[in-house]
């Protein structure tokens, strides 16, 4: 009795879309928008579940039923209510589009904004709706600590085989490219980014060099010291 009265409602709730459904009362499949259901319950079209405040759609948005291309759960999709804001969560197997895209509805209106997508590849984007990397933030990020793995630290700096340089080459060198050695120039962060583990080892690197300068340096003052030191000897014997 129970089923017979909850078919009889759906029945009345969707009118004139009865022509096309079945809701047979033996238990078997339930077609809205069909005559030949595929499931125990098979809806042809979008799905609203409403009150006068906070809808609720489910929606197969493009294509059909064959193939499904695209299908979202949907608060507030045609958000005309200016208290509230819209969401969505949406499904998406086309290929210039991510799988799984996390969406906003601004107060008052439909248009819709993409806060966060996760692409098939498994890069996930948020403010952005290409990430090109298993993690893509188009923004500010803030954290207590960011671990990087790396490798190739250079401690290799200090080995006894190690040859900085001298400090005549680095100034020639930073005349011709206004920037140090190794270290990308101003154009190439501004167009590439930097990656945050090659970069701490490079500035080490540069670090450890210009201790081997100061070391040096200290080396040769202590020599010029000496040298000072035995040259006013002699003067004070005159």
């Amino acid at each position: 009795m129970k089923k017979i009265l909850a078919l009889m409602f759906l029945s009345a709730s969707f009118g004139a879309a009865s022509a096309q459904s079945v809701f047979p009362t033996n238990g078997a499949n339930v077609g809205i928008g069909t005559i030949t259901p595929q499931e125990k319950l098979d809806v042809r079209g979008n799905i609203l579940i409403s009150n006068a405040e906070i809808p609720l759609g489910l929606n197969t948005e493009v294509g059909g039923t064959v193939p499904l291309f695209n299908m979202s759960l949907n608060f507030r999709e045609a958000n005309k209510k200016s208290s509230f804001l819209g969401a969505a969560f949406r499904i998406d197997s086309r290929a210039a589009f991510p799988l799984f895209q996390w969406l906003k509805r601004d107060a008052g209106t439909d248009t819709e904004y993409v806060l966060m997508n996760l692409g098939a590849n498994g890069n996930l984007g948020l403010g952005t709706f290409t990430p090109s990397e298993k993690l893509s933030v188009n923004g500010n990020i803030r954290a207590r600590e960011i671990k990087v793995e790396a490798t190739n630290w250079p401690d290799y700096v200090f080995a006894e085989d190690y040859k900085v340089g001298t400090l005549a080459e680095l100034e020639s060198y930073i005349k011709a490219n206004k920037h140090l050695p190794e270290i990308p120039s101003a154009k190439e962060v501004q167009e590439n980014g930097i990656a945050l583990g090659e970069m701490n080892k490079l500035l080490l690197k540069k670090v450890e060099e210009i201790t081997l300068y100061l070391i040096q340096k200290d080396r040769e003052m202590i020599i010029i010291k000496k040298e000072l030191e035995a040259l006013k000897s002699k003067a004070q014997k005159l």
